[in-house]
């Protein structure tokens, strides 16, 4: 065993989580040391080393227990529960004196190996599972704001650490834990903790904290603990692993479960004043954010000269949460009505590709087909640094597609996400064409009608593996013998992109592709409908592909439109519009039947259109 005679310190040995590193590091006979400052040890064993009244927050001290030690686990520091944590700046401060001091008293005694379990707390607002390397994409959820920096200064310290030794740094990521041991004072202590204590002392009325559709993924401590030791032991040193159930659990649920096993019965009330995990002032900043972003896309002449339309889509997927009846969000729509825009709220996890083919079918239905239709990604917004009277660009971008019949789709320029291929040039006065193999991110776009109808009436492609829609277009253009272009920056000024989180605290379109994605649960469900997920159908997309001139990948990457600049000009033309009629029609059939659902209804999507007030 790997622990075996090896001789292990154990910071906060006497707190919840430590007690059980003690409990199983002895079961796998560790030679475990530890000490005691505030509260004493929560297990009597004579194999533990214990030195007493010592303070982590003093170097010497942690030299004095971590001299000699093989490897340490580190669980020391003070604990918070919803109440302190927006507002006790000493949390924070303690938190990060411990481990830096550990860390820095580890690397000079010697030791091999260095484990801590640091917070989901330091993630953006998230509904659904989320990845390692999503911890940094935004700033921490507004509940946790502060102590969310807190963990994740935790881990550049631990960065920093890595820089002066090679000592292994192991990190996991934990959720909300709860087990034996746990501590259930009412002034510092965890909701589950909480609510076990406040059952059984017979509170009638039970007023419970918070709402009790609010989620969390709880993980018992003892599987937290066995995690934790097995990164130490095989993981990758600085790679941090994530440390949870995988499926969440409401707080009425828990609240129902306690009431069930210790048979109380008490009336409860919710009080939504009470501090909890979900903070609505976040949803509030998020609203006024979108509706500043709103009104800046009204005030385009465009919509003055012409009938077009808004829609703002946002694809929320109710399961346990009910969007509908929060306060923000109808304020939000109802705001959006009053403004004279369309609103389709989509209540399933679709990709955004789907949400957004969804809601122009929506509209089409309604208004009937229009001239041209633009996608616009949230966190867009007009960049008056270029122009004072900024108000005509839409109507610019407007005149200029109509005017080049040949363009069916092109692609506005957002100013930090863009790779170029090798014939742009930012300087020239005229578009440049995206050819078959090159690509362009696409956080916004204009389609021609004839795109538009020719793909089944959508915009983007709904079936596609890995490498998204993008590389796509230029093929979806070939088979129209159209093209699809960048416009030049003297019609089109770049765009500002801020990447903000899909709508009010939306889970549905930033979320990344997972079995729960309701598209792919309706497609396996359809005949002849599948989601290309399998290695076979990968393999024949990839032959059906070439066929036709398209470029595809294969090994890992099988089933992926390959990007390679200049291969297409033999086939596609230096303008990419070279192809036969018939070659033309061959393309087209591919790409409609490798790219988008096959026998998919898109009224099976629960939506709800809400129409401008006038």
């Amino acid at each position: 065993m790997f622990f075996k005679d090896k001789k292990v310190v154990v910071t906060g040995g006497s707190g919840f989580v430590g007690t059980h590193y003690i409990e199983e590091l002895l079961n796998r006979g560790a030679i475990v040391k530890t000490h005691v400052h505030e509260r004493p040890l929560q297990i009597n064993d004579d194999r533990i080393e214990v030195i007493y009244d010592l303070d982590l927050t003093n170097i010497d001290d942690c030299m004095m227990l971590i001299d000699g030690a093989d490897y340490v686990v580190h669980s020391a520091g003070n604990i918070a529960n919803p109440k302190l944590v927006p507002t006790d700046f000493q949390i924070a401060l303690n938190q990060i004196t411990l481990i830096t001091n550990v860390l820095e008293a580890s690397y000079k005694c010697g030791v091999k190996g260095f484990v801590d379990i640091n917070s989901s707390t330091g993630y953006p607002d998230r509904r659904l599972p989320i990845t390692e390397d999503e911890y940094w994409d935004e700033e921490p959820y507004i509940s946790y704001y502060g102590y969310g920096w807190m963990r994740r200064y935790r881990e550049k310290v631990m960065e920093h650490t890595s820089h002066l030794t090679d000592m292994k740094i192991a990190i996991a990521r934990g959720t909300a834990m709860f087990g034996p041991h746990d501590n259930f004072d009412l002034e510092t202590c965890h909701v589950v903790p909480a609510l076990i204590r406040r059952v059984l002392s017979d509170e009638n009325p039970f007023v419970a904290w918070g709402s009790p559709d609010v989620v969390r993924d709880f993980l018992y401590v003892k599987d937290v603990v066995n995690g934790a030791l097995l990164i130490l032991e095989k993981g990758e040193s600085m790679r941090p692993y994530n440390l949870g159930y995988g499926s969440t659990v409401t707080i009425g649920d828990i609240l129902n479960t306690i009431l069930e096993v210790t048979g109380k019965s008490p009336e409860i009330r919710w009080d939504n004043t009470k501090p909890t995990t979900r903070d609505d002032s976040w949803s509030e900043s998020k609203l006024k954010t979108w509706k500043n972003d709103i009104e800046k896309i009204l005030l385009q002449d465009l919509f003055k000269t012409t009938d077009s339309k808004l829609v703002v889509c946002e694809c929320r997927g109710v399961e346990k949460d009910d969007w509908e009846k929060q306060e923000s969000v109808k304020s939000w729509i109802n705001d959006l009505q009053n403004s004279g825009v369309y609103h389709n709220l989509i209540k399933q996890y679709l990709p955004f590709g789907q949400a957004v083919n969804h809601s122009l079918k929506e509209i089409v239905n309604h208004e009937g087909t229009f001239d041209y239709y633009m996608y616009w990604s949230s966190g867009l917004t007009i960049n008056h640094e270029y122009d004072e009277n900024a108000n005509n660009q839409l109507s610019n971008i407007y005149e200029y597609v109509k005017s080049n019949k040949n363009i069916c789709r092109a692609n506005l320029i957002a100013s930090n996400d863009n790779g170029f291929p090798k014939n742009y040039s930012k300087e020239s006065k005229n578009f440049c064409v995206v050819l078959p193999g090159s690509t362009v991110n696409d956080h916004c776009s204009i389609y021609s009608n004839e795109f538009f109808q020719s793909f089944n009436n959508c915009v983007r492609p709904d079936l596609f593996v890995g490498n998204g829609s993008e590389a796509t277009f230029p093929y979806m253009a070939a088979a129209l013998g159209k093209q699809t272009v960048i416009l030049p920056e003297s019609v089109s000024p770049i765009l500002d992109h801020k990447k903000r989180s899909d709508g009010i605290n939306n889970p549905g379109i930033a979320t990344k592709p997972n079995k729960n994605w309701y598209i792919k649960k309706l497609a396996d469900k359809v005949e002849d409908c599948e989601y290309l997920l399998d290695v076979g159908e990968l393999t024949k997309k990839n032959i059906n592909c070439e066929e036709v001139g398209i470029l595809m990948m294969y090994g890992t990457s099988t089933g992926r439109i390959k990007h390679e600049d200049d291969f297409s000009k033999d086939v596609f033309g230096e303008d990419g519009m070279n192809l036969n009629k018939d070659d033309k029609n061959k393309l087209l059939n591919v790409m409609k039947s490798e790219f988008f659902l096959q026998n998919y209804d898109y009224t099976n999507i629960k939506s709800i259109l809400t129409k401008p007030s006038f």
